[in-house]
């Protein structure tokens, strides 16, 4: 877990690579471009797409998909945030695909030349499988929440249900904690860990928590 320490996260180099790469030129000939993306995708299973969205609503995207006729990127989230802070990579919010119905987060940065904003859609399925598959102690286990203090992951939870009450008082440290921001790159989820109270008894509040874990996967 400790490698990418004092490192950007590998996607978020791989979105600053094509922002760099890739051009206003590309949008009046793509084929290059696309070649990239094509090949991008064919090597990186866990990315859903890679696009680029140019400021006059032109897409090149891979794998290719049908976009409605007034979609228009510039007024996307992950262009918008992109567009106001061009000089670094910026993720979303974490949010379900339309399409595979898995937990995504979108990482875009702006082109360099200012003519657009290179976007990839990750998803989040090896990260929930993670928290799913791993336990604290024999009955503790992992919750994924939001900035919001709404659970993304909880095996006992729906996703967008508000965090218990047993779990509020810790919500302050959690989002000073270091955690799964280096995961996400400045999304602000938290990975954290939650401990399952003994048979007929109530979960003390969780004060005592300790930093949730690192987990430098973008």
């Amino acid at each position: 877990m400790s490698r990418w320490r004092g490192k950007s996260p590998p996607k978020k180099n791989d979105v600053t690579f094509y922002a760099s790469d890739i051009s206003g030129a590309d949008f009046e000939d793509s084929g290059a471009a696309m070649e990239k993306l094509n090949a991008y995708i064919s090597q990186n299973s866990d990315v859903l797409s890679i696009y680029t969205g140019s400021a006059d609503g032109d897409m090149l995207m891979a794998p290719e998909n049908e976009l409605p006729d007034d979609y228009d990127p510039t007024v996307r989230d992950w262009y918008t945030l992109a567009a106001a802070s061009p000089d670094e990579a910026v993720v979303t919010e974490p949010y379900i695909d339309a399409v595979t119905g898995n937990l995504t987060v979108t990482i875009a940065k702006m082109l360099e030349d200012g003519s657009g904003v290179a976007g990839i859609d990750y998803d989040l399925t090896a990260l929930m499988s993670f928290a799913d598959s791993n336990t604290i102690g024999e009955e503790g286990y992992m919750i994924i929440t939001d900035t919001t203090g709404n659970y993304l992951y909880n095996p006992e939870q729906e996703p967008g249900t508000p965090l218990q009450e047993n779990v509020q008082p810790a919500w302050p440290m959690l989002k000073k904690a270091s955690s799964i921001t280096k995961l996400t790159v400045k999304t602000k989820s938290w990975i954290s860990r939650q401990m399952k109270p003994p048979a007929g008894k109530s979960a003390p509040p969780c004060t005592n928590m300790k930093s949730p874990m690192q987990l430098p996967v973008f």
